[in-house]
């Protein structure tokens, strides 16, 4: 059993049909050890995605995505360098440096993080690429409904974006320098490294917290947020691309105006309450800022900006005067990431937006409402913040990549050193169900249990639970194991 545990292996106990995790939770059926290790068992190793590494052994087509648009949002960096091209440039050459970008890391020999490649999808089909029809054709500004005609969400005139996500500022630098250097020969003005950071432990630099009701609890359900076909792109890889859409803006912040709004304006501006934080109700219990109950607006942002989308946004901020040296550069990060809201007079700063989905409509709906498209009234996040540009993309996956280059498959895929060979169950063994109060959905809901298990189910909120056997009562468990994806930082805009 211990050398078991050591190397991660489950272990089946004799004659039952129950498995028993390395962490040393018996989850019962391979279903219920399933559940347990896409809930974050602890122990597990990590991808460098962040997520269990076994989570890709349970679902292999994730293989084929590029990593940076399932990673999660636990990074202390997140850097974003858009540029645009002199021309449409020959597809192989062109195409063997967008297949570098995933590997950067191997070449510039650092610690594996998501290094992700996105490009317009009107540039992605000259390359003989496919991707969505409504992708073709170029992203317009998109303009207040409300009277004035005035453009709130303007183009940005850029063809491709590299994203690269790292615990060290060092290597998100390395990172970010690389590929510049790489797209050179085809670069038409030097590209700018927009440089987003954790603010406040995962906050916009507003003061709100960021990433409020991110569907990425487990990797199964962000896959189906994010990666083209939906529930098919994991069960039926012929019929899709395992491509994802990618919408990416910088918002500037006017912190000095918003420091001069009441907290009530501050809240019904978003439709969360300012400076109030709480854990989630249902599957995810990320702290947020709870709705507002009362003294509500409908032009308040999580009224406009919803939709089928992963937001991975960043808060940046930039020196008045140029910052020379790594070191004075995260001296000044630091600072920033302590400082409240009123206390940040760099001229700018705001967030480095990113979302992703499987459909890019879901975002250009949430981009209508937000500019007043069915009700004539845009979205009161505009009033302490101006988009100065956005672009959608289409992110190529890595099957494709490995398809137009006839690279071998699997060529591009990150490598899992956490493959392991899961025991057979014994024998199939059946659900039980009761009827009782669950403490995260705040209800009498039906839960799931399994004979030789030290799990249960709430199948309202999918949450997993301790079993006590003693008290017949269940109780959350509290020490990481099963409670979903650490709290990370932005997630951009509140929806």
């Amino acid at each position: 059993m211990e050398e078991a545990r050591s190397r991660h292996l489950p272990e089946t106990k004799a004659n039952s049909g129950a498995i028993s995790c390395s962490c040393g939770v018996l989850c019962g059926p391979l279903d219920m050890y399933i559940a347990h290790i896409e809930r974050q068992c602890p122990e597990l190793p990590k991808d460098p995605s962040g997520w269990a590494s076994r989570c890709f052994q349970f679902l292999p087509d994730t293989n084929r995505v590029q990593r940076g648009v399932i990673a999660k949002n636990t990074f202390n960096y997140s850097f974003y360098v858009p540029i645009k091209l002199k021309a449409i440039p020959e597809p192989n050459p062109f195409l063997q440096l967008v297949a570098k970008v995933p590997k950067l890391c191997d070449d510039l020999k650092l610690a594996q993080a998501p290094c992700t490649i996105a490009i317009r999808g009107q540039i992605w089909a000259s390359l003989g690429g496919k991707c969505p029809e409504n992708l073709k054709s170029q992203f317009v500004n998109k303009k207040a409904y409300d009277g004035d005609n005035k453009v709130l969400f303007p183009a940005m005139d850029v063809d491709i974006i590299g994203i690269f996500k790292n615990n060290s500022l060092e290597d998100a630098e390395a990172l970010a320098d690389k590929f510049i250097d790489l797209f050179q020969p085809y670069t038409k003005v030097q590209p700018r490294i927009h440089r987003g950071f954790t603010y406040g432990g995962g906050k916009d630099l507003t003061g709100f917290v960021d990433g409020t009701n991110n569907f990425d609890e487990t990797l199964r359900h962000l896959c189906k947020l994010c990666v083209m076909g939906g529930d098919s792109a994991l069960e039926h890889p012929e019929d899709t691309h395992h491509g994802s859409t990618l919408f990416f803006a910088i918002f500037n912040h006017n912190l000095q105006s918003f420091s001069k709004m009441s907290t009530r304006d501050k809240s019904r501006s978003i439709g969360r309450e300012y400076g109030v934080e709480k854990a989630m109700k249902g599957r995810d219990r990320r702290v947020e800022n709870p709705r507002l109950g009362k003294d509500v607006s409908l032009q308040g942002h999580i009224f406009k900006a919803w939709g089928d989308m992963y937001r991975q946004s960043y808060p940046f901020c930039e020196a008045d005067e140029e910052i020379k040296g790594i070191q004075h550069r995260k001296k000044f990060i630091d600072g920033i990431s302590k400082a409240k809201p009123n206390e940040i007079k760099s001229k700018r700063k705001g967030l480095c937006f990113a979302a992703y989905s499987h459909d890019i409509s879901h975002i250009d709906n949430a981009l209508e409402r937000m500019c007043g498209k069915w009700d004539k009234s845009r979205d009161l996040l505009f009033q302490f913040s101006t988009c100065v540009g956005g672009q959608y993309f289409y992110v190529p996956s890595l099957l494709q990549l490995e398809t137009q280059l006839h690279l071998p498959k699997k060529y591009l895929q990150p490598k899992t050193s956490d493959d392991v060979v899961l025991p057979k169950e014994a024998k199939k063994v059946k659900a039980s169900f009761v009827y009782k109060n669950c403490s995260n959905c705040e209800s009498e809901e039906c839960f799931a249990t399994y004979p030789n298990s030290d799990l249960e189910e709430c199948t309202s909120c999918e949450r997993l639970f301790t079993l006590s056997s003693k008290t017949s009562q269940s109780q959350a468990l509290t020490d990481g194991i099963c409670e979903g994806p650490d709290p990370g930082p932005g997630t951009c805009a509140q929806a």
